[in-house]
């Protein structure tokens, strides 16, 4: 018996400088206050825009789905 079922969306917001960018993966690694990370983007056609040294905002969104299951 399913007793409940949720989904919850988390965003986490990331401050931080480019520090790489790969046009042909379509990425860009970012330094944070704590680790350097590479994130896939969403649209391509911003890479042109970007440079390395360039402050950024990272926005990530989750989407947890679950559920809990009696039995």
């Amino acid at each position: 018996m399913v007793v409940n079922t949720d989904t919850r969306l988390m965003t986490i917001r990331l401050f931080g400088q480019i520090t790489g960018i790969n046009q042909s993966a379509g990425t860009v690694q970012v330094r944070g206050a704590d680790e350097t990370r590479t994130f896939e983007i969403a649209d391509k056609s911003l890479l042109g825009q970007l440079k390395v040294g360039d402050g950024v905002v990272v926005t990530i969104r989750d989407t947890i789905t679950g559920e809990i299951t009696v039995r």
